[in-house]
């Protein structure tokens, strides 16, 4: 089911931590030009959150399937969307939530300034709904993954029984053998002439 590689925690953390010093090198430049960090908008968390319920929200069919409480079949190229998808909203959630943590830094470096002050806590909150947004596709990463089997549970078939264990001889009784496999059926040579010896009797 999935095709594609799991985008792990440490890489998400990079890219945070990159976007983040870019981000303060940036806003660093632009304050020591006499310039404001940008007022942040309310409307980019909204919409933060709202990317990483929907990407919820397409995950949950394939993770029913999965666990088998969905009937019917599901179709492959769409659970691989979805992964494409889980994928991109992580790896947005973890450049966003950077770009807004380097903002908060710049900001916090000058509180002299009211406008600073009054930055803090609506960036706070975009950085939150930023990580809602990787660990929303994070979550769905893992709902559209196949774990392998564990050792030892890979094969269920019970192994087939030794020859004792196949032919059972009687010495009374109108059926003399009764074969727990049936030679005939496997149709191997050697099951046959054990099958022969055993309807002989001892």
């Amino acid at each position: 089911m999935r095709a594609h590689k799991e985008i792990r925690l440490q890489t998400l953390a990079l890219v945070a931590a990159v976007t983040g010093v870019i981000g303060v090198l940036m806003f660093s430049l632009l304050t020591r030009g006499g310039s404001l960090v940008p007022r942040p908008s309310l409307l980019a968390g909204v919409l933060l959150v709202a990317m990483g319920g929907i990407v919820l929200w397409l995950a949950r069919p394939v993770r029913r399937y999965l666990e088998g409480e969905a009937k019917g079949t599901l179709d492959p190229l769409r659970a691989a969307r979805v992964v494409v998808l889980a994928q991109a909203a992580a790896l947005t959630g973890a450049a966003a939530a950077g770009w807004y943590l380097s903002q908060i830094v710049v900001v916090a470096t000058d509180l002299s300034l009211v406008a600073n002050r009054g930055r803090l806590l609506p960036l706070s909150a975009l950085v939150v709904a930023a990580l809602a947004l990787a660990g929303a596709g994070v979550v769905a990463q893992r709902w559209c993954r196949i774990d392998p089997p564990d050792a030892g549970e890979g094969d269920s078939t019970p192994a087939a029984p030794s020859a004792p264990e196949r032919c059972t001889c009687h010495l009374s009784g109108t059926n003399p053998c009764r074969l727990g496999v049936g030679a005939e059926r496997m149709g191997h040579e050697q099951e046959r002439e054990e099958a022969a010896s055993c309807r002989a009797g001892p």
